[in-house]
């Protein structure tokens, strides 16, 4: 059975008043990630939330396949105790790291583990190649496991940096001017390629994409906060604070130089 991690407890904590059932929702799904495979009564101690609450949100949960039983274990006076655990067939995700040499692509499961991966080389594409090989790459990572559109829930891509925040009345947009790749001038990335695969798509520079993976499924799981220093074409860094990734106001924060 899953046992809470030095640094976790804290950012887990539900609420039981009613108008909070969406955050719960994602709180006993963020303990079942990080304690699997774990019992109700183990989520309700991480979590304080009240039995009934963890017993309601994780019989949705299993309605929509998100997690499922995963064996029983025998603990004290009683009937053994059902054990949960994610469904790694659930959902996928997709990954783009583009640099100025080369494309790397990888499809996760829900449970974080790469089942698809591919490398390109490249030579300094430009920003409208870029968007073709992004949308080959996605489609050939959905097209290899064999999965639908209905079952990634977003992709990720990571560039260079640096990354700015521009401002318009009533919106914003992220837009990526990587230094070192000539023809990148505030390329709107994540909304050319929504608009070509019709799905979520999230940006971030290649540090700080690095250092919220680290939080997520590396040694930071066991730190709260910490720097992660990133070597690539240039040397850049990411910060995170209280378990959240600080971007800083332009989305640069750790960002040292080429």
């Amino acid at each position: 059975m899953g046992t809470p991690k030095p640094g976790t407890n804290s950012t887990l904590t539900g609420t039981n008043l009613q108008y909070a059932k969406h955050y719960n929702t994602r709180i006993v799904l963020e303990a079942i990630r990080l304690h699997h495979p774990i019992s109700r009564l183990d989520i309700s101690k991480i979590t304080r939330l009240t039995a009934q609450t963890v017993t309601n949100i994780t019989r949705e949960l299993m309605k929509t396949g998100l997690i499922q039983e995963s064996g029983r274990v025998k603990s004290g006076r009683g009937a053994p105790s059902i054990l949960l655990t994610l469904n790694p067939d659930s959902a996928f995700a997709i990954g783009l790291d583009l640099d100025k040499d080369h494309l790397t692509g990888v499809l996760i499961d829900m449970l974080g583990h790469v089942r698809q991966r591919l490398n390109l080389e490249l030579n300094f594409p430009t920003a409208d190649e870029a968007m073709t090989i992004f949308e080959k790459a996605a489609t050939q990572l959905m097209h290899s496991e064999g999965i639908t559109r209905e079952k990634l829930w977003g992709i990720g891509v990571a560039l260079p940096g640096p990354i700015n925040i521009i401002k318009e009345q009533g919106s914003s947009r992220v837009v990526v001017n990587p230094k070192l790749m000539p023809g990148w001038q505030d390329v709107p990335v994540a909304d050319l390629l929504a608009e070509r695969l019709k799905l979520p798509v999230y940006l971030e520079n290649n540090a700080s994409a690095a250092a919220f993976s680290e939080r997520w499924y590396g040694d930071g799981r066991n730190f709260d906060t910490f720097f992660y220093v990133y070597f690539g074409a240039g040397l850049g860094g990411g910060l995170v604070i209280k378990g959240q990734l600080h971007s800083g106001y332009s989305g640069n924060a750790g960002e040292i130089g080429y």
